[in-house]
């Protein structure tokens, strides 16, 4: 073992003291950073609902207010029935309310086929209904006797809890979902994934003579061959993880929104510096040429185009097998399913 990590640290050393590794690193770093920060901020669906009520009826009033000042769900206060209705017609909003006490029907709820999330919404807005004119009715249901007690055990429950809300989640990485709502994440990673690869070819061809002259004297100098081949595959497996390690850590900095679990976030480090090491490895007896550069280029180009990121690759028609080879769909179809699971 003591041999393995000595080939280990020798690997690692002449890795990262090469020239062509730290150019190409860089190279990847400037471009994805830039990627990134020139990306547009990620949008969620909307899930604003519009509400207009009057100022009359205190109780509905204070439950209606209630409404508004939830964090969960963004409540807006309209005053025209027209503009509420345009509103949700254009998708500005996800849905409507008009709660009038004085109407045959007192709440009347606008939404449109796209409207998902209204029976949740519905539940929050006929509790804080109920909750305003439960008082009302409570002579003709329990007898005028108990309106105090309700009252008051109405008025202690609200000073305890808050009023009835609930946590929405929108999975934005349905992978039958195509609209322009979607995290900006998958494309992020759609574009890092064969850049990484890329960058991993390009810096076993440029490596200078004299570092695999090196190489080659520490695999002739060794005595187990199986353990000289894996110290120098996990040597460039670690010197390729400070990408995508970067990767994630830029989308932290940068509070972009990823949407993948931490278990599919791992698994693709992971993946990424594993398949980065396996590209140097076979590259690394290659001699540089422009062919195989342009090669390995278009490669990269075609993985991001049928990552799935951008459009689906099901309308590029008779071309759309193309994306069982490209690393950037098969990851994010991994980790979306680790990320439903």
């Amino acid at each position: 073992m003591t041999a393995f990590f000595a080939m280990f640290s020798l690997f690692l050393k002449n890795r990262f003291c090469s020239r062509s590794f730290i150019s190409v690193l860089l190279s990847v770093i400037i471009l994805i950073s830039g990627f990134a920060f020139l990306a547009p901020p990620s949008a969620y669906p909307s899930a604003k609902a519009g509400i207009i009520f009057e100022n009359s009826d205190q109780r509905l009033y204070q439950s209606c207010c209630n409404l508004l000042n939830l964090q969960e769900t963004d409540f807006i206060r309209y005053h025209d029935e027209q503009l509420l209705r345009r509103d949700v017609m254009n998708g500005t909003l996800h849905c409507g309310y008009k709660l009038d006490a004085s109407a045959k029907v007192p709440i009347t709820v606008f939404e449109t086929e796209g409207s998902i999330l209204t029976p949740i919404l519905d539940e929050m807005v006929f509790s804080a209904w109920f909750e305003a004119h439960m008082l009302n009715s409570t002579p003709e249901l329990y007898g005028s006797e108990y309106r105090k007690l309700i009252a008051s055990e109405i008025e202690r429950l609200s000073m305890q809890h808050r009023p009835l809300a609930v946590d929405i989640t929108i999975n934005t990485l349905s992978p039958d979902r195509d609209n322009g709502t979607a995290s900006f994440a998958p494309v992020l990673y759609s574009v890092c994934i064969p850049l990484v690869l890329l960058a991993a070819a390009f810096c076993a061809m440029l490596s200078s003579e004299p570092e695999k002259n090196a190489i080659q004297l520490l695999f002739l100098s060794s005595n187990n061959r199986v353990k000289t081949v894996s110290a120098f595959f996990f040597a460039h497996t670690a010197c390729f993880l400070v990408l995508p390690l970067f990767f994630e850590l830029l989308f932290s900095l940068m509070q972009i929104p990823v949407g993948f679990s931490c278990s599919a976030r791992v698994v693709s480090v992971l993946f990424i510096s594993l398949s980065a090491a396996l590209i140097f490895c076979l590259f690394s007896a290659v001699r540089p040429n422009s062919l195989m550069m342009f090669i390995c280029t278009v490669w990269a180009a075609l993985s991001i185009i049928f990552s799935g990121a951008f459009i689906s690759p099901s309308v590029l028609g008779i071309f759309e097998p193309i994306k069982y080879f490209s690393p950037s769909w098969l990851l994010l179809q991994l980790m979306s399913v680790l990320t439903v699971i």
